[in-house]
């Protein structure tokens, strides 16, 4: 049986909230956040890190909070 991948540096995860899917490469705090790339050190990356597909995380962003599931983690 094939374990799920956690989410780490360099792993591209896909999420999605109420406001629809996005894809991610999660990036070392020293690399900008820009398009398509997010840093493990923003609210989204700390609460996905170390998670797997199928889990569910909240984040608190501009005093809203909302609720990403994690749909796939890829190298």
């Amino acid at each position: 049986m094939r374990t799920k991948m956690q989410v780490d540096v360099g792993c591209k995860v896909e999420i999605e909230s109420s406001r629809g899917k996005r894809m991610y490469t999660i990036v070392n705090e020293l690399e900008n956040s820009v398009e398509g790339k997010i840093s493990k050190l923003s609210p989204i990356g700390q609460a996905i890190l170390g998670k797997k597909a199928g889990d569910k995380v909240q984040v608190n962003i501009n005093s809203t909070l909302i609720e990403y599931r994690i749909v796939n983690v890829e190298n």
